[in-house]
């Protein structure tokens, strides 16, 4: 997990030099950076969730 942490800050860098935001304001760079390391988490999760899901722990769930 910690692997994606890196990516993630790597990407919000990769972002934030690129040329074109120049001419972006502050606050829409910033929504930018927001929204790419929201849909990376979003992604992140979803991975998690189905990984998780193929090992039944029996210790977590219903009666």
């Amino acid at each position: 997990m910690a692997e994606g942490c890196w990516a993630l800050a790597g990407l919000a860098v990769l972002t934030i030099s690129i040329d074109w935001l120049k001419d972006l304001t502050f606050g829409q760079q910033v929504e930018l950076v927001s929204v790419v390391a929201g849909v990376a988490l979003l992604i992140v999760s979803h991975i998690a969730r189905f990984r998780e899901g193929e090992s039944k722990n029996e210790l977590v769930g219903g009666v």
